[in-house]
């Protein structure tokens, strides 16, 4: 679908090249456009950063076998991969269920043998019947014991916190997309128009500002390796 759109986007620009053609004007004129400039800096802030930093970095061979794939699951990454990383709330832990707190593991008495290694090795202690005997005692003591229950305010902890500042993020980053939805549908042609240029214009920014900085780190890489060189031979 945005192959299509991107071609039947292009298909009128031949009459735009003749009619520019006639006139005497630059038919670079047309493709700077209002009409066609956003579409060519979209198309240069994606496409062509990516085939020109590959190209940069000596490793363009990814473009011939996953350029494809891509372009076919490049739609669908608006709808998972945001959704997926802003509404993740299913599991907001490590999903160890607190089973990795200190009290609720056993703990295991080690002691330091003479042997060569000096490793550390965990030896079995045998009790004789009487300890057993006595520590079942004091079990069934305790478990005999009434139970007081002692009402404690409980206190927001700071993953308590954590998930109410994530879930009212998620609230205003919905009603937020809600809004903008509905204005744009309400709005006017000439509002969508430049609201879809603006759109391509800001991506086309954000892909030169990271064309710039794989550049800075990629001329810094290259100048530390000569410096490094240069060193060695010396």
């Amino acid at each position: 679908m945005t192959l299509f759109l991107t071609v039947k986007a292009f298909c009128p620009i031949h009459v735009q090249l003749d009619e520019a053609e006639a006139s005497g004007t630059s038919q670079a004129s047309v493709f700077m456009s209002t009409s066609y400039g956003p579409i060519f800096a979209g198309l240069a802030g994606t496409f062509g950063i990516y085939i020109f930093s590959s190209i940069l970095y000596m490793d363009p061979w990814h473009l011939l076998h996953s350029m494809i794939p891509y372009l076919f699951i490049a739609v669908s990454f608006t709808n998972i991969l945001n959704v997926y990383a802003f509404c993740n709330l299913h599991d907001v832990s490590w999903g160890t269920k607190g089973s990795d707190k200190a009290e609720s593991l056993p703990s295991v008495s080690s002691t330091t043998t003479a042997k060569d290694d000096g490793g550390r090795v965990v030896e079995d202690i045998r009790r004789d019947q009487s300890e057993l005997d006595t520590d079942f005692k004091e079990t069934v003591a305790r478990a005999m014991q009434p139970l007081t229950s002692v009402e404690a305010v409980e206190k927001p902890t700071a993953d308590d916190l954590d998930k109410t500042f994530r879930t009212r993020f998620i609230a205003i980053w919905l009603l937020g997309n809600a809004g903008i939805i509905i204005g744009i549908m309400q709005s006017t042609i000439d509002f969508r128009t430049k609201y879809f240029q603006a759109l391509l214009w800001i991506t086309f920014g954000l892909s030169l500002v990271r064309f710039f900085g794989f550049a800075w780190y990629l001329t810094g890489a290259g100048i530390f390796r000569v410096a490094r060189l240069c060193a060695r031979r010396r």
